[in-house]
Formats: C-alpha cells, sequence, structure tokens
C-alpha cells in the first residue's frame, strides 16, 4: 500500500552514493558531515570550527557538501521563521473574528435575550411633571 514518489525514490538514491562517494578511497582525512553541519549551524568550540573549515577550504569535495549544507540550513530557517509568522498571524486573526463575532451578536439578535418583556418607559404628553407619593397604607415606620 505504501508506494514511494519517484522523488522519494531518487533522494534514496543519491543520498545512497553521497555515502559511498565519503567512503571513497583519499577521503579517509576529510572531516565528518556531522562536523560540517556544526560548523554551519556554529555549535561546537571555535577551534574545532576553525580546523573544520581550513579542511573545507582546502578539499573541493568537503567545500562542495559544506555549500550545500549551507543552502539547506539557509532555506530551512527562512522557512522556519515564516511559519512562524504565520501561525503567529493566523491565532491573531482568529482571536479577533471570534470577537467581532460576539460584538455583533451582542448588538443583534442576541439584544432580546436581555429584555425582560416588560413594559417600556413611555413619557406623559405635554410638559406636565406628576408627582407620585406612597398611599398612607403603604408607609411602614421604621420603628416597627
Amino acid at each position: 500500500m505504501n508506494e514511494e514518489r519517484p522523488s522519494d525514490a531518487r533522494l534514496r538514491d543519491a543520498y545512497r552514493q553521497a555515502v559511498e562517494a565519503r567512503r571513497a578511497p583519499g577521503r579517509d582525512a576529510c572531516v565528518s558531515a556531522e562536523a560540517l553541519l556544526a560548523l554551519v549551524r556554529r555549535e561546537g568550540s571555535e577551534a574545532t570550527r576553525l580546523r573544520t573549515l581550513d579542511h573545507a577550504m582546502a578539499c573541493a569535495d568537503c567545500r562542495g557538501e559544506l555549500t550545500l549544507l549551507r543552502s539547506i540550513e539557509a532555506a530551512g530557517g527562512e522557512g522556519a521563521r515564516r511559519a512562524v509568522v504565520q501561525l503567529r498571524w493566523r491565532r491573531a486573526a482568529s482571536v479577533a473574528l471570534a470577537a467581532s463575532a460576539i460584538f455583533a451578536i451582542s448588538l443583534g439578535p442576541a439584544r432580546r435575550l436581555w429584555d425582560d418583556g416588560g413594559e417600556p418607559v413611555t413619557r406623559g404628553e405635554g410638559s406636565a411633571l406628576a408627582l407620585l407619593a406612597p398611599r398612607a397604607a403603604d408607609v411602614v415606620s421604621a420603628t416597627s
């Protein structure tokens, strides 16, 4: 069921050839691919990185590998930064969209949910002012 795509097969073949090429006679003094990667990523001690760089500049095979590793690291680093920026933007957009939806609902049909259904306050006609007082029977003294 797991069919390999043609590009996967080509990559595996290219990798196998690269590993075999590193084992070729005359490459015994070459630095490891891990050392070249550490140089690209600026990992390890400065003295080790300088020895690796000196060898890579003097060896055409290692110089090619170093150039390839630098390109891969640069592409991966840019892609990773872009992915982080996109993820942050998507999160911010999601929060803004949710807040907008809540605001729109609160101003629209949901206002009926808060309405108690009582009579609305109305004003009388004219400019007359009516004072209201409780009936005498409804008054309760503070001492009782």
